[in-house]
């Protein structure tokens, strides 16, 4: 019975689950290399579509695919593939901040031509709230967060000292 309790207890202090981690690195590896994106795109080809977190990586792996694709149809079949697992994603889990990063990440980069940017406002918000503390998130992803945005244009120097601060 301790250890059952030791185990619970400990379970509410560890850090986020090891396989988000893996996904995460996965993920910034594709986004750097065509091998690895690849192998994102099959890990994640058949992501469970009732985990939002799970469906909105598997959204980012047709983003990447069309960064390699060839082909402009290909490129613009992936774009949308990766567009409606994210934004499906995002109505299962509308709160979750890391969806919203992932999105953002997304629309500050996409050609103006492809009208995929309505929500940067809202998502940028969110992602202060993150950066400010005012929303829980797990350390991993905070210090994605940060970096990521500290590089974004879409935020002024003002908001990425009170980044800086908060860190």
């Amino acid at each position: 019975m301790l250890q059952l309790i030791l185990l619970f207890v400990s379970s509410l202090f560890s850090s986020p689950d090891e396989n988000i981690i893996l996904i995460r690195n996965q993920y910034y590896l594709a986004s750097k290399d065509s091998k690895e994106a690849e192998a994102f795109y099959e890990k994640l080809s058949s992501a469970n579509e009732k985990n939002p977190l799970m469906l909105g990586y598997r959204g980012m792996s047709e983003f990447i695919s069309a960064k390699y694709a060839y082909n402009p149809y290909s490129k613009m079949n992936f774009f949308k593939k990766g567009k409606e697992y994210l934004e499906k994603s995002i109505q299962l889990d509308p709160k979750n901040p890391e969806l919203r990063w992932l999105r953002f990440s997304v629309q500050s980069n996409a050609p103006s031509f492809l009208n995929y940017n309505s929500n940067l406002e809202e998502d940028k918000l969110i992602l202060i709230k993150v950066l400010l503390k005012q929303l829980k998130v797990d350390a991993d992803l905070q210090k994605r967060i940060y970096d990521f945005l500290l590089q974004s244009p879409d935020f002024t120097s003002e908001e990425k000292e009170k980044f800086k601060k908060a860190k």
